[in-house]
């Protein structure tokens, strides 16, 4: 169970990363709403890693509980709702500022309903709404706050179960 949670903690973290460097590709290519999209979903695959790493610790301060604390992971939607993955991604790589702009629309589902602005084409009120919604700014902006998550994790992909850094998990 342990080597799961580490390899699943991991591999979502490298997925991060392989999300916000194919957003940044599609950012200098033009393709901005596309980028955003991208970028949000590495910012929620980034709020995945946090809550598998809230679970190993849970499992870890509470030994007892171990069955039921994975099977949180492994059944309901606590890595599968979007909106709530990307307030974890926020209270975790920014705590402060879940009452600024920034987190009111985040924790409202702005940033879920942008996502999809970002890829699909909807007709509203006899109004045909594309992606270019989503512009060069906005992207631009996804895409820093996603780095900035992304930098602020220091080793917590790589750190293991027991979320313990060494010489490796630091490298990675």
């Amino acid at each position: 169970m342990e080597e799961v949670l580490a390899t699943f903690k991991a591999e979502a973290f490298r997925n991060a990363i392989r999300l916000y460097r194919d957003a940044c590709i599609l950012y200098a290519s033009a393709s901005y709403p596309s980028a955003f999209a991208l970028g949000v979903l590495s910012y929620e695959e980034l709020g995945k890693v946090h809550r598998i790493d809230r679970v190993c610790d849970a499992m870890c301060l509470n030994p007892e509980g171990r069955a039921e604390f994975y099977g949180w992971i492994t059944s309901g939607n606590l890595l599968t709702d979007h909106k709530q993955k990307q307030i974890s991604a926020l209270l975790e790589t920014s705590p402060g500022r879940l009452h600024d702009p920034r987190g009111r629309f985040v924790v409202g589902g702005g940033l879920d309903q942008a996502k999809q602005q970002a890829l699909y084409v909807d007709l509203q009120d006899d109004k045909v709404l594309t992606p270019t919604r989503i512009t060069r700014e906005k992207a631009y902006a996804q895409l820093q706050e996603c780095l900035s998550a992304l930098e602020g994790c220091d080793d917590l992909g790589f750190n293991g179960f027991e979320c313990a850094s060494t010489p490796k998990s630091e490298w990675l």
